[in-house]
């Protein structure tokens, strides 16, 4: 018995873990030795980030007293350790970590609301490292070789692409994915060639907005037809493709819930105009393509954490019972009418047995008799400006009510005024008819 014990705990150890009964004897205020994990200030951060030349920095966000943290330390530390031996020196990624009960601060500037949170930073920009639960050696590895690969994945067979994005069972619902980096969207780019304007324009965006999109796969091909096993036509030539692998929910169109899809638009060389050194519109179409324009916010309790880090202008909440939930597919509607990205539409359903909770008292829901009811939260406002940033839908819930006012109180783009990579006028949409 003493042997087998033994043996189990080489092998956590060398899995980078901490076994649970001895996570109470981690003291995360006194440095490892022989750490490769830098220690961060509120300050230095910035300096660090700042002098990589766009090279990644993986960031821990730990609290001294956070039991979770202690468990997951070992594992970052193996990770630092090793990702040399696995092709990463220091100079390509670096592993750092920050106190934030010593510097609290960095919490609200930079989003973090438990521990652990691993984030990647590349210059000014940030996003999420999405573990989950396993938080072992491998896993870091594994997701601090894809932030070293580069601004995008070349992928030339349909078993590549299987393997990097496709989920296996496909979804039948949005909130099936579980918004992990697979099984939700990813953009894709078919080049004439890796060297032209076309591949300059992907680099560019892929380089500045995967940053952004915490995760979301970049990936180019120069095989047209790569895409045809997956049941979807050709890639367009030279043009950036959102290969949506999430079908919306009830109150959708029939086309918004086939699986998968295809919605590509022309690439062309950026100008670079922009003080972020890309066009932030193209980012937004990009963005907008990754979640469904309409979300059933019954069907996963993550979107109760999501939603507000979610960087859509517009956040529309329609709180609805049993006789108005065809009222979802007008709102849809009227959302459909503005450029992708700028508002996602929420539909809460209020059940008769149900208690209110704070999050339906704060919208004045109060029971079924208080639906349908509609609420805007305008992001752009400040936190600060509660009243200010929420908007109540006060006219009958028609399509043509809902669009106005989106587009005459809240100043939203509609897609027939503005366009993305905007050098030809065509915006085409496929719809993927064979499952895998």
């Amino acid at each position: 018995m003493a042997l087998w014990l033994g043996l189990i705990a080489l092998a956590i150890r060398a899995a980078g873990a901490v076994p649970t009964e001895q996570w109470e004897q981690v003291d995360l205020e006194v440095p490892m030795h022989d750490s490769r994990v830098l220690d961060l200030t509120e300050e230095s951060l910035h300096d660090v980030v700042s002098s990589r030349d766009g090279n990644p920095v993986i960031v821990w966000f730990y609290a001294p007293w956070c039991k979770q943290c202690k468990i997951a330390r070992a594992g970052y530390e193996e990770a630092a350790r090793r990702a040399p031996e696995n092709g990463m020196p220091s100079t390509q990624v670096l592993f750092a970590r920050l106190d934030c009960v010593k510097y609290p601060a960095v919490k609200e500037k930079y989003g973090v609301y438990s521990y652990p949170a691993f984030k990647v930073f590349r210059g000014p920009l940030h996003k999420w490292i999405e573990l989950g639960r396993d938080r072992s050696t491998e896993k870091i590895l594994a997701a601090a070789s894809r932030e070293a690969e580069g601004a995008y994945v070349l992928v030339e067979e349909a078993d590549g692409l299987r393997a990097l994005v496709f989920p296996d069972p496909p979804p039948s619902e949005a909130h099936v994915a579980d918004f992990v980096g697979k099984g939700e969207a990813f953009a894709f780019a078919h080049l004439s060639s890796l060297t032209g304007p076309a591949a300059a324009a992907f680099h560019a965006l892929a380089s500045n907005c995967s940053i952004r999109l915490s995760p979301f796969p970049f990936l180019a091909t120069t095989n047209a037809s790569i895409l045809e096993p997956f049941g979807l036509p050709a890639l367009p030539l030279d043009s950036i493709s959102i290969v949506q692998t999430i079908s919306e929910p009830y109150g959708a169109p029939d086309e918004a819930r086939a699986w998968p899809r295809l919605v590509s638009a022309p690439l062309v060389h950026h100008t670079l105009a922009s003080t972020d050194g890309y066009p932030m519109a193209d980012c937004q179409w990009v963005l907008g393509h990754r979640l469904p324009l309409l979300v059933d916010y019954n069907a996963n309790i993550m979107w109760a954490k999501r939603a507000a880090s979610l960087p859509n202008p517009v956040h529309a909440l329609l709180f609805l019972s049993t006789p108005h939930m065809a009222l979802a597919g007008t709102v849809r509607a009227a959302a459909a009418r503005f450029v992708r990205g700028y508002v996602v539409v929420f539909a809460i359903e209020v059940s008769e047995t149900e208690k209110p909770n704070a999050f339906l008292k704060r919208f004045e829901v109060n029971s079924v008799l208080d639906t349908p009811r509609l609420v805007f939260l305008d992001q752009r406002k400040p936190k600060e400006q509660t009243e200010e940033r929420k908007r109540v839908f006060k006219e009958s819930i028609t399509e043509e009510n809902v669009s106005a006012f989106l587009e005459k109180e809240l100043q939203l783009p509609l897609e027939s005024r503005t366009r993305h990579f905007t050098h030809e006028d065509t915006q085409a949409e496929s719809v993927g008819k064979d499952e895998l």
